[in-house]
């Protein structure tokens, strides 16, 4: 049984990038930028970058704690990056191509990420979080809706 088809020549109509294609790589390229500024920022510098995100921490926290804090937001962005990394190479090859599993393991991979994290945020009242998540997840939305639509069928 075959799961992956060869990728089409540079010059076939599926290998054209479509409007949703390289909408989907700007959106990953945002991330990626986001978990880049958690790895190299931290909370080392000013928090106003994180606490309209509900990543800030309050004015009277300690050393201790904020060097936690920065130790959890270098992992948290390191993690993202990878996981950006990845969907980027899907996104950008056999999604392109128009291979449903692609479509569907990213979706699949993005469908946990926002179930997961926007429920916990909920659970904790980090509202600000959650929004910043039904922001990114509608954004991300968009693209993949219109992949399938090009993708068709039931597969």
């Amino acid at each position: 049984m075959t799961y992956v088809r060869a990728m089409p020549d540079a010059g076939s109509e599926n290998h054209i990038a479509t409007w949703a294609d390289k909408a989907l790589l700007v959106v990953l390229g945002i991330v990626g930028v986001y978990s880049a500024a958690l790895v190299l920022v931290g909370g080392r510098v000013d928090d106003r970058l994180f606490e309209p995100l509900g990543f800030g921490l309050p004015d009277d926290v300690s050393a201790v704690s904020a060097d936690h804090a920065t130790l959890l937001r270098g992992i948290l962005g390191a993690v993202i990056l990878g996981w950006t990394v990845l969907i980027a190479a899907i996104a950008r090859f056999p999604l392109r191509a128009r291979e449903p599993w692609s479509w569907h393991a990213i979706v699949a991979s993005l469908s946990v990420w926002f179930v997961v994290d926007t429920s916990f945020s909920v659970a904790i009242s980090q509202w600000e979080h959650a929004l910043f998540n039904v922001g990114f997840a509608v954004a991300l939305c968009v693209p993949l809706a219109s992949i399938r639509t090009e993708i068709g069928g039931d597969q």
